[in-house]
């Protein structure tokens, strides 16, 4: 009887602890399924901070000093090796592309040639006599090939010497101004000497200075009024070609302005000093953004904006200056854009979005 109790007695605690376990597991199950649930409504938005793309209105005329540069000038060395017999030109010539300026001695080279020419022959006669005793099965074809083999190495002789020849006489690559001479007639030239220098200076720029406030303010192709200091009644228009992205260690931006240089009575000088006018006829808008809001360099800028239905979208942008923590936008982005600034990290192009209030 006792037996029979302890019997009953295992049973129900065995029992009551099997109940015990699955009320657990249950209890777990169910709250796995609700941190289930709940992170699926979360990875359904990523929270997010953005910023609307700011209009700033400028337009304040200012006048700013620059120097003028040269558009091209080169320096040239020499290619190979000669006695210079001919220094055709001077310092402060003008020359035009193309022109001789200096011619080498090319006498070892001319006989070089000449007997190049010589194996040439040959081995052109030789070629075409063991051709006509291959179709009659005089020689081999090994034989024919080693000669077809010499006559084409003759040739690549000839215009081997030939390329050297044509740079004994060294012409000048663009149209301009001599202003360096470096040799002088009979100088021996080895490949590397410097020869010449040539400025073309019908073609100038002007570059200019500009503190963030006024760099904001300009454009690239913008038309600016630029006077040299030595023709203050002459007045040329200029082309913005080039604004700086970054400041220089005085914190100022170099913008270039590009001008034609073709007025003989008031011809500007490299290195002469100018004004440059910057005028505005009506208050331009520039758009900023966050510089936290770009994706990756300033040279391949990418923004998500937040769409109207809150998604991301990845929009290649250009961008002008950096003015404190604010990026000027060139093109890609309206004032109606909203751009992301924090939460980009875990973004892809359509994933969907929530707003933080800040």
């Amino acid at each position: 009887m006792k037996k029979v109790i302890k019997v009953v007695v295992i049973v129900l605690i065995l029992g009551g602890i099997t109940a015990g376990i699955g009320v657990t597991l249950a209890n777990n199950k169910n709250k796995m399924e609700e941190e289930a649930k709940l992170s699926q409504i979360t990875a359904k938005s990523i929270p997010v901070v953005i910023s609307k793309v700011k209009a700033v209105k400028l337009g304040k005329d200012f006048e700013i000093s620059g120097t003028f540069n040269p558009t091209r000038e080169m320096r040239f060395n020499a290619d190979v090796q000669g006695k210079a017999l001919q220094v055709l030109v001077e310092k402060g010539q003008q020359v035009y592309e193309g022109q001789l300026l200096v011619k080498l001695d090319d006498q070892d080279l001319q006989r070089d040639l000449k007997l190049a020419k010589v194996n040439y022959s040959q081995a052109k006669r030789d070629l075409e006599r063991f051709t006509a005793l291959k179709a009659g099965e005089g020689i081999t074809a090994q034989q024919l090939e080693q000669t077809r083999l010499q006559f084409r190495q003759s040739e690549i002789q000839i215009e081997k010497i030939q390329a050297k020849i044509n740079k004994m006489a060294i012409k000048a690559p663009i149209a301009g101004v001599v202003t360096q001479k470096m040799i002088e007639k009979g100088s021996f030239i080895s490949p590397g000497t410097p020869l010449v220098e040539i400025t073309d200076i019908q073609q100038l720029k002007m570059v200019v200075k500009l503190a963030e406030s006024e760099a904001v303010q300009v454009t690239k192709g913008q038309t600016v009024a630029v006077k040299a200091n030595v023709y203050p009644d002459k007045v040329h228009q200029g082309r913005i070609s080039t604004i700086a992205v970054k400041a220089d260690a005085s914190k100022k931006y170099d913008v270039e302005i590009d001008i034609n240089n073709n007025d003989n009575k008031a011809l500007i000088r490299a290195g002469m000093q100018g004004t440059a006018n910057f005028k505005f006829d009506k208050a331009a808008e520039v758009l900023m953004i966050p510089r936290k809001a770009i994706v990756g360099s300033l040279q391949d800028a990418k923004v998500y904006v937040a769409t109207a239905d809150n998604k991301a979208k990845l929009i290649t942008i250009e961008t002008g200056i950096t003015h404190q923590n604010m990026v000027q936008v060139t093109k890609g982005l309206t004032t109606a854009d909203r751009v992301i600034t924090s939460g980009q990290i875990n973004l892809q192009n359509g994933t969907k979005v929530s707003v933080l209030k800040k």
